[in-house]
């Protein structure tokens, strides 16, 4: 049964085994765990005895002894004396006993050994052969067969070595062949290589030039950001109005202002932007007024585009817009009234004024005369702005020339069509006198009182003071309205087709800031929403 011993953990013991096998550690060799030497290598007495199992376990400090370079080598034998054979005639009787007489007393002079009986028998069987020799032809016939057979042997040697060398000289020409695809091969790695790091550097330069381009995902991670460039409280409440206005992949849902009549099941051209950078571009130019050729700028396209962008998206969400229901019902108006109504003015439903924003003057004497507006003395557009109790905008006018009344306005608004319920109250400016249209829809009108003695009374002012410290908020929301400052200088001609989708559009969007009179909740945008 043959056992297997991993090297001592001792570590001069462990050198003793090394030295026993004649094995030096280097890159060769090594001794680990599974490094094992062969229970044959040991003796007996190396093991214990008396394991009724039958395993075999080392003593401590052996070491293993038996290995082929450990044995004593056997004594060599004497070789053969030489001997003269002689010819046939000079061979007699009295030789040949004389010579076996000599070889005897030769023999015994020497130790009679195993080793010396082996060889005097080799030697008499190698003598034996010697007397026919002269008589025999047969050791020529065999030394001549061996000949022929060497030389067939040499032949064949021969035919195989030219064999190997021109395989040899073909498997140097293959590889000199495949060093000189290598070389090509490792050449052209090289140049892909500098290529790719090439295209790396070039696509970290775009990374870091997307990442300063001036494009909403450059302020998607800053509230502030994102509410000075759009007017909107965060990047989130951004992408619920484009996700609300639905423009479709790529703007399929959407059409050129400059291509009314265009094919739309044709592609056009591609865009420039992407469809959230379209509606960033043409919130920015509502909230901060930019130049169209600043904007160009800033977005790398052309003015025209800018333009294109900015009307077509006008359009887009003012229509949109209007899928929005802005007026609330009588419930809701009175779920979310601050305590301040409540007390005095519960039944107020909406709160009404006006503003007017300056234009620039037409050429034309009968337009000039329409926009001017006595109160500003300045031609203007005159709005109605209606808020809800809470300041939610809830009524939103087209604009008019500056020079109709207030009782025209809310005549032409389409205000009186609202769904108002019996007992409603709208809280206004003195300057409404709207007493008589309110009537006939059974909806009354809360307006501070008017001067009809020398003064006030003490009611007539703390009531003049109530509604004036309600009636602040509606101005407040104007004061919203207008800090998009594409209001801030007179509105050119050239956005006379659409001032007043920009307008409605502005009065909406105001709605999803924070909340005037409650604290916003988490996401910012109007509960309606």
């Amino acid at each position: 049964q043959v056992s297997f011993f991993s090297f001592p953990s001792d570590p001069n013991l462990k050198k003793k085994w090394i030295g026993a096998i004649r094995r030096d550690e280097g890159k060769n060799f090594k001794v680990t765990t599974h490094t094992k030497v062969c229970s044959k290598h040991f003796i007996d007495t190396d093991f214990y005895s008396g394991y009724a199992s039958g395993v075999r376990r080392l003593k401590e400090q052996v070491v293993p002894t038996v290995f082929d370079f450990s044995r004593p080598k056997r004594p060599q034998r004497k070789p053969p004396k030489q001997r003269h054979v002689q010819h046939p005639e000079m061979q007699d009787a009295p030789c040949a006993e004389q010579n076996s007489h000599d070889m005897l007393e030769e023999a015994g002079s020497d130790r009679i050994t195993p080793d010396s009986q082996s060889a005097s028998a080799d030697n008499a069987v190698a003598a034996a052969p010697l007397e026919p020799t002269a008589h025999n032809p047969q050791p020529e016939q065999d030394h001549e067969n061996t000949i022929k057979r060497l030389k067939q042997q040499l032949k064949q040697t021969q035919d195989n070595l030219r064999a190997t060398e021109d395989s040899l000289v073909r498997a140097q020409k293959e590889a000199k062949e495949k060093e000189e695809e290598l070389k090509a091969t490792k050449a052209t790695l090289s140049s892909v290589t500098r290529e790719l790091e090439l295209v790396k550097q070039a696509v970290m330069k775009l990374e870091k030039k997307v990442g300063k381009q001036f494009s909403i995902v450059r302020f998607k991670h800053k509230d502030d950001d994102v509410l000075f460039y759009t007017g909107l409280p965060s990047y989130t409440v951004f992408q619920k109005i484009l996700t609300f206005l639905n423009p479709g992949e790529n703007g399929a849902n959407m059409r050129p202002w400059s291509k009314p009549q265009a094919d739309t099941t044709k592609p056009g051209r591609p865009r420039s932007l992407t469809i959230e950078n379209e509606f960033f571009l043409f919130l920015v130019r509502l909230r901060l007024g930019l130049f169209e050729k600043d904007l160009a700028h800033r977005f790398c396209i052309s003015v025209a585009t800018v333009s294109n962008i900015c009307i077509t998206w006008t359009s887009y969400t003012f229509i949109h817009s209007g899928y929005l229901n802005l007026w609330l019902s009588k419930e809701r108006v009175i779920e979310e009234m601050p305590p301040a109504f409540k007390e005095k003015y519960s039944s107020t439903r909406v709160i009404l004024d006006a503003t007017e924003i300056k234009c620039q003057a037409a050429s034309s004497l009968a337009l000039q005369s329409a926009t001017y507006s006595s109160y500003k003395s300045t031609n203007t557009f005159k709005g109605l702005i209606g808020i809800s109790p809470d300041g939610t905008v809830t009524f939103v006018s087209n604009l008019f020339p500056g020079s109709l009344s207030d009782k025209e306005c809310v005549r032409q608004s389409g205000f009186l069509t609202l769904s108002f319920t019996e007992g409603d109250v709208v809280m206004a400016d003195k300057g409404f006198r709207i007493h008589d249209m309110l009537s006939e829809i059974n909806v009354e009108l809360n307006t501070p009182p008017f001067l009809t003695r020398d003064q006030f009374t003490d009611t007539q002012v703390m009531e003049t003071e109530e509604i004036a410290s309600l009636r602040i908020h509606v101005e407040r929301r104007i004061q919203r309205i207008k800090n998009f400052h594409i209001f801030d200088r007179p509105v050119p001609l050239s956005l006379g087709p659409v001032i007043n989708e920009m307008w409605v559009v502005c009065a909406i969007l105001s709605n999803f800031q924070s909340p005037l009179l409650r604290p916003p909740n988490d996401e910012g945008d109007p509960s309606y929403f």
